[in-house]
Parts: structure tokens; C-alpha cells; sequence
């Protein structure tokens, strides 16, 4: 439907803010801009909440205060189909529109306005704005090709005016939430979030428990409908680092609370371990040391718990180590089964890797302005995570506060966000320092993204602080509350909310003008975990089948009786031992296929060219 023409009149009873419209062109789209050429008024921006069609016009179906009539009298023919929507004015007026007014199609010289003016260059390209698809050819040069979409397995062509966030404005209004379901194509949004700082060289160390945050390769068909130039590569804009192989805790550093959480990760420490914990740990001491006290300890009671019943044995003497933690600590300490508990403990802990390494090149490569992903199952990202946030974010306040060595402004990218700050009144080292960066965000330049499918579960006090959220497909009850009250949604926007397609959204932001339909732009780099897995099983097999059969068709005529006289030759070949009994059903396949033809020979079956 073209710009410039009529698209539909206003119908039925109007008011100041809510009208009807109504054509018998073509459907409206939802949230779709439009035009109400008022005679009185003026133009009258509004958006469409609401469309339908009608198979004819009834005055049972018809909106409240019309009748067929009216339409007839607008020369509709009220015996075919009626396409009908409401509409929203984005400003309220002093009175009602002229009933029959012209509505048209809104140009995007019309609606720009209300759109982000951040640019490609200096923003995050999110995805395009739904309901824009008719602008896409009014758009101007720099950003009508920037936010490729996924459909059918393929990237295609922007559809629609682009959503770009100016990260700019993050100071005032900081952090980032992604609230959705299982498939809800939020997973796929948060990669695109991390290419769009990794576009703008801005570091960043996120938390991936799904190992899904690898940008290597280019995503199927984004060659094809985006320019070359503003194709990036990756590959040299993250790191990874594995807990347990190249980034861990280095164990001097903690303090006894941090020490103490770090076991509760294991299994909760009793009142009895804690204390004994806090008297044998000292700052400072090394892993092996701490688990040497513990040790020492518990043998020393163990000792003197054979020596009370009797026992006493030539060996029972205390080291030196032994008889000193015993004189200063016996009467503190519960007794050997406590300290037994805690030395299997100690022995857990240290399973888990988690003291192997520091994060002395998580620092380099922020500082080289990369995004550094941490990867390892959900429970060591938990009991890394508080330890690298507050030694990364000391390192900024001291170069803002203290005037030291330079380290940049970065995000906080986590997934499975309530896993790390959940609801409730315990506090976890993790949430707090969380909590702590989401209120001083404004000051030092760290900001968050927080990623969950359950936003009624995380951190009230952290939910709070996310000035920009992304709400995809929720089907919770409460999860929809906690986002209708969170994202400023509507009524109508959150009955959508269990509908939405994977990858669409509605947008809402103290940054933007108003909560916007969104629908996410593709990822440039291929998506680990993408393709089907039964496909790949399909190719696989081809691919096996494919090279075996080529080699066979160089071996034919092939007689079943010298068949074994060749078997070595096949395999040599083929680069793999394959059986006398494999190559036989591959060459009965290969008949069922219809490339070879079975023959009698007087030496056996002879296997030709069919």
C-alpha cells in the first residue's frame, strides 16, 4: 500500500484518544503508524493496537456505536470482507475527530521523530520497530541496511525502521534486562547485544553456564544482504576462559566470609564448621596451607579422643603444627567429627578447580577492550563470579577515585541471571556486590545485563536498577506481572505476551519515547548450537555413504567372490577399515538407489552401472 494514499476512514464513535478505523484495501498491520487527516486539527499521529477483519458487516461484531449504515453511506460494500482497526493518537487532542475523516499510511519524515536518533556508528543496532515494515523504502542510506533478520534458516533483508540504542545514554540510565521463556529467542538477543559492545569496542566479562556465547564464523546468508564493509570479524574481540584451566580465585586473596560462601556452594556449613573455619583460615594463607590446619587439627582430637578411651598408642604424639593449633583452639572447636566434615569438604572444594589459575588475563583482555566470556557449569560460574566482579570493579573505582592505572568502563553480561542474584532475604556475596554496582552504576561506568526466564525470581533491589527491558514470550502468571509492572506495558501488550514469536519483544526504556514492539536483528556470527540435530545426523550419514560410494564406482564391475581380493585397495582408499560386510550393504543400497544393477556371473553376483 503506497505512502501517499488513502488507507481507511474514521468510523464509529471517536474520542479524544481511542478511534476505529476502517478500510476494504488490504489489512492493517499491528502497531502500524498512521496518519488522521483532520480538517480541524490537522495531521493526528496514532498507532494501531487493535486490527481485524470481518467476513462482511454485521452490527453484531461491528465496534461499539456503528452500524452498517455508516459504512454504506462512505460507499463501503458492507457484503464483503471489512478490515477494521483501533488506534491509539500519540497525543491527546481537545476533542473528538470529524466522523469519515481520511486515514493514510504515516511517512517516516512523519514518525522519525519518535524514533532513537542514535545511528549505526555510535549505538547498539538492536533489531527493527514493528509495525515500520512500509517505511523501509524511505529510509535514509546509513541505515536502511543494518539490521538483517532471521526467517527460514537465513538471514534476509531489513524490513522496517531500525532500533538503535545510544549507549551513551547508559550513564543516566543504566543496565540492561532480557525476560523470557524457554525459546523465546532471548538467548539469541543476548548475543546480539554482546556483538553490538564488541562492535563498539566496549569490554565487557560475561558469564555463559550454556556455552552458547561463541561468535566464530558468519551467520547463513548475511553476505548476501549486508554490505562487506560493515560485516565484522570477532575473533578478536573475546576471549574465553574455562574455570579450572585459565581463570580461577586466587586463594590469598579471599577473606573468611568470601571463603565461607565458596563452601556453602559444596554443602552448607553447620555452625560448628563455620566457627572452626574462621579460627584455622588466616588471610593469606595459601589453599594447601589452610587444608593442612585442617587436617592437622582434626588428627590432633582424633588423637586425643583414643587417648580418653584408653588407647594410648606409641605413635600418639602431636607434631609441632598439631600441638600448636590444639593448645590455642581446643576448647573453641566441637570435636574431630566437625573437623571431619569440614576436611571433606576442603577436599570437594578443591575438585572443583576453582582455585587453578587468577584473573590476571581476564584483566588483559578487558583492558585490550575485548569481551571476556567466562565459561563452566552454573555452580563454579556462582562461586567465581562475586570474587572477579569486585576485583574487576575495584579496579576501575581505584583509577576513578584513586587516580591509578587505567582501566576501562566494561558490562557485567549474565545469564541465568537469577541463579546469581535471586529473590529472597538471604544475600550472597554475588548479590550484594550486583546490587552495589547497579546503584553506584553513574559514577564509575559499569553497567549490567541481566538475562533471565524468570524475572519474578530475581532480586527485587536489582530488577529496579535495569533501566532498559527487553520482555520476549512469558507465559507465568507472575513472571507477566513482575514484566507489565517493570516494562510499563499495557493491557493489551502483556495479553500478547504468551503469543510472541521467538525473537520479538516489546522494548521499554527511560532512553526511548515510548514501549516499543521490537523485533531482534540476526546475529552476524554463526550461533553454536544452531542446526538441527537430525539434519546434521542426515548429513553425516551422506557424507559417509557419499565417499564410500564414489570409491566403489571406481572398483566396478565388482564380482562378490574377488570382492575380498579388492577389500584392501577399498579401505586404503577410502583413508578407513571398513568390512566385508559394509561394503556389501553399500553396494545393495547403491541397487535400491538405482545406480547399480545386480548381475548373475558364473563366479558370483557382479555388481555394474545400472
Amino acid at each position: 500500500m503506497k505512502k501517499n494514499k488513502k488507507i481507511g476512514n474514521i468510523f464509529g464513535v471517536a474520542n479524544t484518544r481511542y478511534l476505529n478505523i476502517v478500510n476494504q484495501v488490504a489489512p492493517y498491520i499491528q502497531s502500524e503508524y498512521v496518519i488522521i487527516e483532520d480538517k480541524l486539527q490537522g495531521n493526528l499521529l496514532a498507532e494501531v493496537i487493535e486490527t481485524e477483519i470481518l467476513p462482511y458487516a454485521s452490527e453484531k461484531v461491528l465496534p461499539k456505536g456503528s452500524t452498517a449504515d455508516f459504512l454504506k453511506k462512505m460507499n463501503y460494500n458492507v457484503d464483503k470482507p471489512i478490515f477494521l482497526a483501533k488506534v491509539k493518537l500519540l497525543n491527546e487532542i481537545p476533542y473528538p475527530v470529524l466522523p469519515e475523516t481520511i486515514v493514510r499510511p504515516a511517512k517516516y519524515e512523519e514518525i522519525k521523530h519518535i524514533i532513537s536518533k542514535a545511528n549505526n556508528n555510535d549505538g547498539m543496532v538492536i533489531g527493527i520497530i514493528k509495525g515500520t515494515e512500509l517505511s523501509q523504502d524511505e529510509l535514509p542510506e546509513e541505515i536502511k541496511n543494518i539490521s538483517p533478520l532471521w526467517e527460514k534458516g537465513s538471514a534476509v533483508s531489513q524490513q522496517g525502521i531500525p532500533l538503535v540504542i545510544n549507549h551513551h545514554s547508559f550513564r543516566e540510565y543504566p543496565h540492561i534486562g532480557l525476560f523470557g521463556s524457554s525459546g523465546s529467542g532471548k538467548s539469541f538477543a543476548l548475543r546480539v547485544l554482546c556483538e553490538e559492545l564488541m562492535k563498539l569496542r566496549i569490554p565487557g566479562v560475561a558469564f555463559d553456564p550454556h556455552f552458547e556465547l561463541k561468535f566464530e564464523g558468519l551467520m547463513k546468508g548475511v553476505d548476501k544482504v549486508v554490505d562487506s564493509k560493515s560485516i565484522i570479524s570477532y575473533s578478536d574481540r573475546y576471549e574465553e576462559f574455562i574455570i579450572g584451566e585459565n581463570v580461577g580465585i586466587h586463594f590469598e586473596d579471599l577473606n573468611s566470609g568470601e571463603l565461607i560462601s565458596l563452601f556453602d556452594f559444596i554443602d552448607p556449613l553447620t555452625e560448628p564448621q563455620k566457627n572452626a573455619l574462621e579460627l584455622l583460615f588466616e588471610k593469606g594463607d595459601s589453599f594447601e596451607h589452610f587444608k593442612k590446619k585442617v587436617v592437622a587439627i582434626k588428627e590432633a582430637f582424633e588423637i586425643k579422643e583414643r587417648m580418653v578411651r584408653g588407647k594410648k598408642l606409641p605413635e600418639d604424639e602431636f607434631t609441632p603444627l598439631q600441638a600448636d593449633l590444639y593448645g590455642r583452639m581446643k576448647s573453641q572447636i566441637s570435636g574431630s567429627l566437625t573437623l571431619q566434615a569440614l576436611s571433606w569438604k576442603c577436599t570437594a572444594l578443591e575438585k572443583t578447580n576453582i582455585f587453578v589459575g587468577d584473573i590476571s588475563d581476564v584483566k588483559r583482555a578487558m583492558k585490550k577492550r575485548k569481551l571476556a566470556i567466562i565459561r563452566g557449569d552454573i555452580r563454579r560460574l556462582q562461586m567465581i563470579s562475586s570474587y572477579l566482579i569486585t576485583k574487576l570493579y575495584k579496579e576501575r573505582i581505584n583509577y576513578v577515585d584513586k587516580d591509578m592505572a587505567y582501566f576501562p568502563p566494561f558490562f557485567i553480561i549474565v545469564d541465568e541471571a537469577h541463579n546469581f542474584a535471586p529473590e529472597g532475604r538471604d544475600t550472597t556475596p554475588t548479590k550484594s556486590i550486583l546490587r552495589k554496582i547497579g546503584q553506584e552504576a553513574r559514577k564509575y561506568g559499569v553497567f549490567e545485563i541481566m538475562s533471565t526466564q524468570r524475572p519474578k525470581n530475581l532480586d527485587n533491589t536489582l530488577l529496579a536498577q535495569l533501566n532498559t527491558k527487553f520482555i520476549f514470550r512469558l507465559t507465568d502468571s507472575n513472571d507477566m506481572q513482575v514484566a507489565k509492572v517493570e516494562g510499563n506495558l499495557t493491557d493489551g501488550e502483556v495479553s500478547r505476551l504468551p503469543d510472541l514469536a521467538s525473537g520479538n519483544c516489546f522494548v521499554s526504556s527511560a532512553t526511548l519515547n515510548k514501549t516499543y514492539p521490537v523485533r531482534f536483528r540476526t546475529t552476524f556470527s554463526k550461533a553454536p548450537n544452531s542446526s538441527d540435530p537430525f539434519e546434521e545426523m542426515d548429513e553425516k550419514i551422506k557424507e559417509v555413504d557419499g565417499g564410500l560410494q564414489k570409491i566403489l564406482l571406481d572398483f566396478l564391475p565388482i564380482t562378490t567372490l574377488l570382492l575380498g581380493r579388492n577389500l584392501p585397495k577399498i579401505c586404503e582408499k577410502y583413508g578407513k577399515n571398513v568390512s566385508l560386510k559394509e561394503v556389501i550393504e553399500m553396494l545393495e543400497d547403491m541397487v535400491k538407489e538405482g545406480v547399480l544393477k545386480k548381475e548373475k556371473d558364473p563366479i558370483g553376483i557382479k555388481y555394474v552401472i545400472s
